[in-house]
């Protein structure tokens, strides 16, 4: 009676189902640069996967900062994609004077070409840190030395 009912389900669910959320997948996510990496503004993230689709589509790789799209980011565009195969993309995120940025998931979509309906969707942890952190000057830093060492010389004639 239970193997009946579970087959039951089974037929039941698959059914239901419509068949592309049965079918279209994106899996073998490879990331060049691979992940964890710290790279300059405009540097550009290539990636390849595997696809399967039942219907024309076209997929895209998106960066995300905390679940939002990042900011100031570029992506490739997408040819269409019919059912099983290998594709590419990239991602790169522009300088706008925002100082660091992070890029902490990729966002792969799936989307019907005839009317861009969402067939899919998966999301893939990265760790990408863009820019560099403010280090300073030169000058300033023998600035700094220069008024230590004068403070000091001060300190030692005045016996203090």
């Amino acid at each position: 009676m239970r193997r009946t009912a579970v087959a039951l389900l089974v037929v039941v669910c698959i059914a239901v189902l419509p068949a592309s959320a049965l079918a279209v997948s994106i899996t073998n996510v490879v990331f060049d640069p691979p992940s964890p990496a710290n790279l300059d503004f405009g540097e550009i993230v290539d990636f390849t996967f595997d696809y399967q689709v039942d219907e024309e589509s076209r997929i895209f790789g998106r960066p995300l900062t905390g679940g939002a799209p990042s900011f100031a980011w570029a992506g490739h565009p997408s040819p269409a994609y019919t059912g099983s195969g290998s594709g590419t993309g990239f991602f790169t995120i522009q300088d706008v004077g925002q100082g660091i940025a992070h890029v902490d998931q990729v966002r792969f979509r799936v989307v019907a070409t005839d009317d861009d309906a969402l067939l899919y969707e998966t999301f893939v942890d990265v760790d990408y840190t863009l820019g560099s952190a403010v280090i300073p000057e030169p000058a300033s830093v023998v600035l700094l030395l220069t008024g230590l060492a004068v403070l000091t010389g001060y300190r030692r004639r005045s016996g203090r």
